[in-house]
């Protein structure tokens, strides 16, 4: 009897174990099956992401391309394309239909044209009223102008604070009267500048009396990686722009000289832009000063010195522009 139920015993220790080793290998092929499968789904996720990488690109390609666009969405297009910054605009000022313009900067809400030329806003070309606008050099030439403003506060268009738009945060609810304000707002009044600068048309929404340090630096920092230059940094404060030219240097071939005064055919060799600067520490300057464009340096705090020039800028509705005839050529 005992004999038997050591038999027994073992009959069950091994049924077990045998039980137990078919168990595990059952567990181990689903853990190996589960494996493969997991393995299947992943090379089938990154064929169908890799599928729908090609059919998203060639669905781009196919409608996105030049010839699934409106003629006015070509237009867009070419206009806010960074390699076609400095390029000839056939905007005709109704003052100067010699002078020609360059694109300056573009984005979705607005297209920005550069005079080629700079002038004392006292030549023919700049400003056809010269006789009573002010000479090259200090601001305090251009007293008579700019005591006319009571300083920031006189900028009143959201667009047109929006391209000093730092400054303006850090004067707050406060108005600067400085004579670097005055003389800002008297290079963005519209009553000045676009009755001289604007077509036939009136399709021009602004103008100004030269670039301002925000609008500046964003159109080189566009074209930085093109013309092989370092981008510009700049910060504010209550007087005005503290710009980091980054060594630089803005080279005439730079789409056609635009931020340069060197490409310029008359004899100024800086041109001013709507711009206070906030020399930090200087308080020779402090509110004294307004940006201009010197030479290859780019971007300087000036308005105390000789030589000085405008270079205006029109501005137009991007919707407005691409309505238009005006078109970029290659010149």
């Amino acid at each position: 009897m005992q004999k038997i139920l050591k038999n027994e015993k073992g009959s069950i220790s091994l049924f077990v174990l045998l039980t137990a080793i078919f168990f595990l290998t059952v567990v181990a092929g689903v853990g190996v099956s589960l494996k493969n499968k997991e393995n299947q789904i992943d090379n089938q996720f990154d064929k169908i992401k890799m599928s729908y990488e090609k059919d998203a690109e060639q669905v781009y390609n196919e409608v996105i391309s030049d010839d699934n666009l409106t003629e006015e969405e070509k237009k867009e297009r070419e206009v806010k394309k960074t390699t076609n910054i400095g390029k000839k605009v056939n905007f005709v000022s109704k003052y100067s239909n010699e002078l020609i313009w360059r694109l300056f900067y573009a984005d979705d809400d607005y297209v920005y044209l550069i005079a080629s030329k700079i002038g004392n806003n006292g030549i023919d070309e700049i400003s056809p009223q010269r006789t009573q606008h002010p000479s090259l050099g200090y601001l305090g030439l251009i007293e008579s102008h700019y005591n006319d403003y009571s300083g920031s506060n006189a900028i009143e268009d959201n667009h047109l604070r929006s391209l000093n738009s730092l400054w303006f945060e850090q004067l707050g609810d406060t108005e600067s009267q400085t004579e670097s304000a005055k003389s800002v707002a008297w290079l963005m009044d519209q009553d000045y500048w676009k009755d001289a600068w604007n077509d036939e048309n009136e399709l021009a929404d602004y103008v100004i009396g030269g670039p301002t340090a925000e609008l500046f630096i964003k159109s080189f920092n566009s074209t930085a990686e093109i013309n092989n230059a370092a981008e510009m940094t700049y910060s504010a404060n209550v007087f005005g722009y503290v710009v980091n030219n980054n060594n630089s240097k803005f080279k005439n071939e730079f789409c056609k000289g635009i931020y340069t005064s060197n490409a310029n055919e008359g004899d100024y060799n800086l041109f001013w832009g709507a711009s206070p600067i906030g020399k930090p520490g200087d308080t020779m300057w402090e509110g004294k000063a307004i940006m201009d464009v010197y030479a290859d340096s780019g971007l300087y705090f000036g308005g105390k010195a000789y030589g000085l020039g405008v270079r205006p800028i029109v501005i137009i509705k991007t919707s407005k522009y691409v309505q238009s005839n005006y078109k970029i050529s290659e010149e």
